[in-house]
């Protein structure tokens, strides 16, 4: 039974979802055969993907502001209020409480404090505060993750194993110049070739 279209293109976007998102991280596993020192290993190697973390320094250009304070004589304008005392002449009754004389007007000298008012300029220090732009270079780490392939042994078994260098027969030993033992060629042994040339045999009838 074939599946309707609309299904049959929601599996194929599934199945390239599951191929897309499959993590990084997972790992294969193969065999394969090394020969290290004449002898021959059968390795199971794991394949897989590890995370490795770099941090590189760029170097970038700032622009800092710094607080630079200074100290300036501002002028301020203040109103000063000074007393002044005058005298002035102020009338009363003299003997204005003796019941045996009659009042009299009179004038005595009194003191009077008036407050005059002055305007006056004055340069006063004050502290000003501004931010002074300033450009710094400065080194920015910046961490970078990236992926590399690992490979990892997980078992190894010896198949075949080096020949053995020693000898199968025993050396010869040499007296007076003369091997003892092993193979050699004798010159009383039969020689391995006719030293006669061959020629054919005569019949009877041509006799």
């Amino acid at each position: 039974m074939s599946l309707p279209p609309v299904m049959r293109h929601l599996a194929i976007l599934m199945l390239f979802a599951g191929v897309t998102l499959a993590p990084r991280g997972a790992f294969a596993q193969e065999i394969r055969y090394v020969r290290r020192n004449g002898v021959l290993y059968q390795e199971q190697v794991c394949r897989r993907w590890r995370p490795v973390t770099q941090t590189t320094y760029q170097t970038i250009e700032q622009v800092v502001y710094r607080e630079e304070v200074s100290t300036q004589q501002q002028e301020v304008t203040t109103v000063v209020r000074t007393p002044v005392v005058e005298y002035v002449w102020e009338p009363y009754l003299y003997g204005r409480w003796n019941p045996f004389r009659r009042p009299a007007l009179a004038y005595r000298w009194v003191p009077r404090t008036v407050w005059r008012e002055e305007v006056r300029k004055a340069k006063v220090p004050v502290t000003v505060r501004k931010l002074v732009p300033e450009k710094r270079i400065q080194r920015v780490p910046v961490v970078t993750q990236r992926w590399v392939p690992e490979e990892v042994v997980i078992a190894r078994i010896a198949v075949q194993t080096a020949p053995s260098p020693c000898r199968t027969g025993p050396a010869p030993v040499m007296v007076a110049g003369v091997p003892i033992g092993g193979v050699r060629r004798l010159e009383s042994d039969p020689p391995r070739t006719a030293n006669i040339a061959w020629r054919p045999a005569r019949s009877t009838a041509q006799r």
